[in-house]
């Protein structure tokens, strides 16, 4: 069976202009011991809640004709087709292995691939910069962000199966070159262009607004924590904490990612996407050729048996 690993950012989607949504909303995640012990119970359904309804948002964005951009436009119709190649018994796991230290982004991507293919299992891996399984490339490879075979074969294999994965069964995407498992990956190893487009942070504020609205977030005490977490300008909020709104919100998100696309500005599918395309029919053709061999040798020892 096959497996198809995709590396994040610039590969699969461009979370320049989603991140600090996403984070806010998994926000307890990025708290220290202490702080994450004492954050309010409320506030964290809240939150939770509001996630739930960001990720229904976002993808219903991205599914229009007017996509939002922070996926690659195309790539919804890629994990389709896997998924219909997993459910076949074609593909054993679809991995995101990413030098993208916010695991949480790296869980966002997922969970929209996850509810547009109404699949939960689909990816089985999310491998960030930090996960210990990639302590050996640190080590390695000091002061570098490589990605190596070994690693990946251990990812696959992480208590999986104890058959060794073999290099001709796993797919790989990236832009960026990574010498080792080029070397062993050979065509395997699909450098895509790199996916650089920008969502417009209007869009997202207004998606933003409304979940915190219909998930009824505490917005005071959602940002007592943000000022701790993040580079706020203190000129964007009132003199006083109970003044704070989510008008506030709309300036400091603003603030955090400029230069993003226009409200109409919409993204183009690229050559990537037939990269990935191209991989998944030959996984196609290799079923194909396999379902062929067993029918003629069956033909053949029955013809075998007449005589």
């Amino acid at each position: 069976m096959a497996y198809f690993v995709f590396d994040l950012d610039e590969t699969l989607a461009e979370l320049y202009s989603a991140y600090y949504f996403v984070a806010t909303l998994k926000i307890k995640q990025s708290l220290n011991g202490f702080m994450a012990a004492i954050f309010p119970d409320e506030l964290e359904k809240q939150l939770t809640t509001a996630y739930h309804l960001f990720v229904e948002r976002v993808l219903k964005e991205e599914q229009s004709d007017k996509p939002l951009g922070i996926l690659r436009p195309g790539i919804l119709n890629v994990m389709e087709n896997i998924a219909k190649l997993k459910k076949k018994g074609k593909v054993a796991n679809v991995i995101i292995y990413s030098n993208n230290s916010h695991l949480e982004s790296l869980e966002f991507i997922r969970d929209l691939i996850h509810q547009h293919t109404r699949s939960k299992k689909l990816i089985s891996d999310c491998i960030h910069r930090e996960h210990p399984i990639r302590a050996k490339e640190k080590i390695l490879y000091p002061g570098m962000y490589a990605k190596t075979w070994n690693t990946l074969s251990e990812i696959i294999m992480q208590g999986k199966t104890s058959r060794l994965v073999m290099a001709k069964d796993v797919y790989f995407f990236d832009d960026l070159d990574h010498i080792d498992l080029q070397r062993t990956l050979h065509s395997n190893y699909y450098k895509v262009p790199g996916y650089t487009f920008k969502a417009s942070v209007d869009r997202l504020n207004a998606i933003y607004d409304s979940v915190l609205r219909d998930a009824n977030v505490n917005i005071i005490q959602l940002a007592m924590y943000m000022v701790d977490i993040f580079p706020i300008k203190r000129s964007l909020l009132p003199a006083y904490p109970s003044e704070i709104t989510r008008y506030h919100l709309y300036h400091i998100f603003s603030d955090l990612t400029k230069r993003t696309v226009s409200e109409n500005t919409i993204p183009q599918e690229d050559h990537g996407i037939q990269l990935m395309n191209h991989a998944i029919d030959r996984v196609k053709s290799d079923t194909f050729r396999m379902k062929y061999r067993k029918r003629y040798t069956f033909k053949v020892k029955r013809s075998t048996m007449k005589k």
